[in-house]
């Protein structure tokens, strides 16, 4: 049961910062310039008692800045995406150099980029939106 609920918690936290993450950056006048990237890196810890195991998330996230880009270009939008990529390969390495026996790189990397993609784009949708607004003649 321990596990269950410690993996829960954590799914459960993740998808609530993500839900918080689009709900305040559509409801806020000041442009958002980061996403965070985040993994989640299971590792079982032996009780003293021999009781069981009990399975641990280990969680690393980055910060990514866009304050350089034009998110409303395909161009802008494409380097953000690429830096996500970036930050997730970063991640998961040290996260495989510090815990080398306790997940797949390949499944670190594919969720930490799933964290933050949707952040990605939902401000790329907002910039492209605020261009197709100021592009049109007023009323």
């Amino acid at each position: 049961m321990i596990t269950i609920s410690r993996i829960a918690q954590a799914s459960l936290a993740a998808i609530a910062l993500a839900l918080a993450s689009a709900t305040a950056l559509a409801q806020s006048n000041a442009p958002v310039q980061e996403v965070e990237v985040t993994a989640f890196r299971p590792m079982i810890i032996t009780l003293q008692d021999k009781a069981g195991r009990q399975v641990d998330i280990i969680r690393l996230s980055r910060v990514v800045s866009y304050s350089d880009l034009d998110l409303a270009t395909s161009t802008g939008a494409e380097a953000l995406r690429k830096r996500v990529r970036r930050a997730a390969m970063g991640i998961c390495v040290e996260l495989k150099q510090e815990y080398p026996n306790t997940t797949q790189y390949g499944s670190c990397y594919k969720e930490a980029v799933d964290s933050g993609m949707p952040q990605v784009d939902a401000v790329v949708a907002a910039a492209q939106e605020m261009k197709n607004r100021s592009a049109q003649p007023p009323p």
